[in-house]
């Protein structure tokens, strides 16, 4: 099944650790969860990815496209989707 996918890569480097990364994106995602933000908005901002002028936007994505970790995020989005019954 496809799903049309959108994300914000933050890199790390010697002048961002993990922990910054990390810190980084929890104050990404709190701005969201609380309406304070688009997404889109967010990933032109923040993202460090050939997509940060498209808002993160992946397109539609088939399984097996793309990282293993995008791929297990992809798949409990589904499921809690399929769960909520949306």
């Amino acid at each position: 099944m496809q799903t049309h996918a959108r994300h914000i890569l933050i890199k790390t480097s010697t002048v961002m650790s993990d922990a910054q990364a990390r810190q980084r994106l929890e104050q990404i995602r709190q701005r969201l969860v609380a309406g304070d933000a688009k997404f889109a908005d967010m990933a032109r901002q923040y993202s460090q990815d050939a997509t940060a002028p498209q808002g993160g936007d992946l397109g539609w994505l088939n399984p097996g496209e793309t990282v293993p970790p995008l791929e297990a995020a992809r798949s409990a989005s589904r499921s809690s989707r399929r769960s909520a019954g949306t």
